[in-house]
């Protein structure tokens, strides 16, 4: 009975220890992944879905143009996933987020320059999956877009 007893428990430990990084990975899996080192951020007019991209409006680090650098990064960070396939017009904006290696990711972002309008990043590797992000975040940065 003893040795049942035990077992028990031990299943009932792994089951637990399981269940919680499923949780984990879940709740990760509805943000955008990000290297921890963001050198530089870079706000190109849309090029459609193209991996290309066109006019340079602003570039942004921690040392210029820091708050557009630091709203950006909160607005990655604070985006949540959307459930289901998505089907977009074209991108407002591309961003390019280049990290301290020097390596970049893109990302396809919407902002919407109407009242409560919220904003919508897309990953250019993975176009059926889109993030939104707050309104106030929205408003933040067609702000300081144009003040560019």
């Amino acid at each position: 009975m003893k040795k049942f007893t035990i077992l028990s428990f031990i299943l009932v430990f792994i089951s637990i220890i399981m269940l919680g990084c499923q949780l984990q990975d879940s709740k990760d899996s509805n943000k955008i992944n990000l290297k921890d080192e963001i050198k530089e951020i870079n706000i190109f007019q849309s090029n459609e879905f193209k991996n290309e991209n066109s006019d340079l409006i602003v570039s942004a680090s921690d040392t210029d143009n820091t708050e557009i650098f630091e709203t950006v990064k909160t607005i990655i960070s604070d985006s949540i996933k959307q459930a289901g396939i998505v089907d977009m017009i074209e991108p407002n904006y591309n961003l390019e987020i280049v990290y301290e290696d020097d390596s970049t990711k893109e990302l396809y972002l919407w902002l919407m320059e109407v009242e409560d309008g919220k904003g919508s990043l897309m990953e250019a590797e993975d176009t059926h999956i889109v993030y939104s992000f707050s309104e106030d975040l929205n408003a933040k940065l067609i702000d300081l877009i144009k003040s560019k």
